[in-house]
């Protein structure tokens, strides 16, 4: 397994290099990390390492979707020819996604450090012009941090440019307990900077660039950073909880007001329900008065038959004929006085959930169908019979009626089938069930009704009729359309069509 951390040697090198900075056993893999960190320079206007002086740093960094985390140790040392202030060597444990536990974080920093140290400075100057010059051997144990590697967890990588000093004791045993509790820490902070020189700590407060705390006698600002984090979590929590209960409180009226409108639509089609029951029952019983009617008429027409051959006079059977004539008329009128069936109106789709309402639709549209259809049969029946008395008595009473004025017929008004609001479109014949089809937003209903008219069975009954089969869409679909100047567009992708079936 690749090794996912690697090691950097560091300092101030003075005219004409500055600060260099070089890393040392990085994988292949890493080498396009390592391009993009940042440099582990200093800024002396803030933050300033004196001689006898040691500062230690932990930093966050996000690299190609990665969680960088460096571990650096700074101390003085001169610059090659030069005696200014400020000036340092430094080492860094950089980490990728896992880290190590802190024992053996400041284990390996030290040991690379001193051998930095013991190899490249000396009388406190370093003594090479470039940090390329460095060469390291590797330390002790090195290959121990694969085996002691932890997840980084609940870090925020996202930089947030601030950093903190912390004045404090920073011995092997407390230097590992502020590391790992630093984790947590970036979440606040970019770098956080531990020293345990008076120096660096005055300096730091006497620039007041980067903010300074104390974690030494009672002090205890740094358990006090981490107490303030604790509560800010806690506190988006708590506020994130009542986002939460809040909206299972909208959900809760939501769900109230949408029972109400149900039940009440419920309410609607059980009356409607009730009363189409009602009218069927009628209907059906006059159907049966409709037979007994025509049952009596047609045995008259064959008493007429017989006096006829008995010898009756062809006037009376005329002035019979045109009395049963005048009865069949009333008869036909009656027929079509039956009452209409009001079909049960549609739950409001536009504001409807998207669950299986759709198949709800299908079930009470296929009800009000069988119930239409039940009393249309009744209907065809009343014709049928109609036309087999008329046939009875064009063959009988022709040859009488040929040498006087025939009886003048009256002229069939086809049924008008009376229309609710949304059938007052002028389709022929009237659709009786929907059908639906998938389309992509945006669309214009020109557009839609075209591929709808793809459709054989839509070709066949309203092939000269796409004006009023687009009206009778939109108003099928009302609430799924936007109007756009001269258009109608489409805002939802599943539309349903009226269809006829027979």
């Amino acid at each position: 397994m690749e090794n996912n951390y690697f090691v950097s040697a560091f300092g101030t090198f003075g005219s004409p290099n500055g600060f260099k900075n070089s890393f040392f056993y990085i994988n292949d893999n890493l080498h396009s990390i390592a391009k993009s960190i940042k440099t582990f320079d200093l800024n002396t206007n803030a933050i300033m390492v004196f001689p006898n002086s040691e500062l230690f740093a932990i930093r966050k960094e996000n690299i190609q979707n990665n969680c960088i985390i460096s571990y650096c140790k700074y101390t003085f040392a001169k610059e090659p020819n030069s005696d200014r202030g400020g000036s340092f060597i430094g080492s860094s444990l950089i980490f990728v996604d896992k880290v190590a536990t802190e024992n053996i974080t400041v284990s390996q920093l030290n040991n690379f450090h001193e051998n930095l140290i013991n190899n490249y400075v000396i009388d406190d100057t370093i003594n090479v012009k470039n940090s390329s010059d460095f060469s390291i051997n590797r330390p002790n144990d090195y290959e121990k941090i694969k085996n002691n590697l932890k997840v980084i967890e609940d870090l925020n990588t996202l930089q947030t440019n601030k950093m903190l000093v912390v004045f404090c004791e920073t011995s092997i045993d407390k230097l590992q307990e502020y590391f790992k509790k630093s984790i947590d820490l970036l979440n606040v902070y970019d770098t956080i900077y531990f020293t345990q020189s008076e120096e660096i700590a005055k300096y730091v407060k006497l620039k007041n660039i980067v903010p300074l705390i104390q974690n030494v006698g009672d002090l205890k600002e740094f358990e006090l950073e981490i107490q303030k984090l604790n509560e800010d979590r806690l506190n988006k929590i708590e506020a994130f909880r009542n986002e939460l209960v809040q909206e299972k409180e909208k959900l809760s009226k939501a769900k109230e007001v949408k029972k109400q409108e149900f039940a009440k639509n419920i309410e609607t089609n059980k009356k409607t329900h009730q009363d189409n029951q009602s009218k069927i029952e009628e209907t059906e019983n006059q159907l049966k008065k409709i037979g007994s009617d025509y049952n009596e008429l047609s045995k008259k027409i064959d008493e007429l038959i017989e006096k006829l051959n008995k010898g009756e006079s062809i006037e009376f059977i005329k002035q019979k004929l045109t009395q049963f004539s005048q009865d069949f008329k009333n008869l036909e009128v009656n027929s079509r006085s039956t009452n209409s069936i009001t079909p049960l109106p549609n739950v409001n789709r536009a504001n409807s959930p998207q669950t299986n309402l759709e198949n709800f639709y299908e079930s009470n549209h296929h009800h009000k169908n069988q119930k239409v259809s039940k009393l249309g049969y009744y209907k065809i029946a009343t014709i049928l019979l109609s036309i087999a008395l008329l046939g009875v008595l064009g063959w009988f009473l022709y040859p009488l009626l040929t040498e006087e004025k025939p009886i003048e017929n009256t002229n069939y008004t086809p049924e008008v089938v009376e229309q609710t609001d949304t059938d007052t479109l002028k389709l022929n014949p009237l659709p009786n069930s929907v059908s639906n089809i998938k389309v992509k937003t945006d669309a214009k209903i020109a557009d839609i009704v075209k591929e709808i008219y793809k459709n054989d069975t839509i070709i066949k009954f309203y092939k000269h009729q796409k004006e009023d089969y687009s009206k009778h869409l939109f108003k099928l679909n009302e609430g799924k359309f936007l109007i756009q100047a001269s258009d109608t567009i489409l805002k939802d992708t599943i539309i349903f069509y009226p269809i006829f079936k027979k």
